[in-house]
């Protein structure tokens, strides 16, 4: 009986949704969108960027950290950081990111942090 009790315990502990940190954030900084990109476990193809119903061109967002622009892409590599920048975007309430991942809807909030956000700065 006490198996069984500890079997039906193990499952529905297995249902609960566990607090893990989202690989995107998007926040307001001054007059930019800044989206934070975590450590994902697969490479990153930014395929279209919409904000709200408008889609920005690739080669308008600026990028920090190891993410390129290739073949009309934004190619992020798994395991590592990066910003995307996005000018005159900051009348949105969210943005959509097109990925080879499915899409991404992401609410920008109003305050973030990020750890690339200084090194760009120093590029703008």
């Amino acid at each position: 009986m006490y198996d069984y009790l500890l079997q039906l315990l193990i499952h529905l502990v297995s249902l609960l949704p566990l607090a893990k940190e989202k690989p995107y954030e998007a926040f307001r900084e001054g007059g930019l969108v800044v989206i934070c990109i975590y450590g994902l476990s697969k490479d990153l193809e930014v395929e279209a960027v919409d904000v709200g119903g408008y889609y920005l061109a690739l080669d308008s967002v600026e990028r920090v950290g190891p993410a390129e622009l290739r073949e009309g892409r934004i190619l992020i590599p798994k395991k590592t950081q990066a910003a995307l920048l996005l000018k005159g975007a900051e009348w949105a309430d969210e943005v959509k990111l097109h990925t080879n991942q499915g899409t991404h809807k992401l609410k920008i909030q109003k305050h973030g942090r990020c750890p690339l956000l200084s090194e760009a700065e120093k590029n703008l």
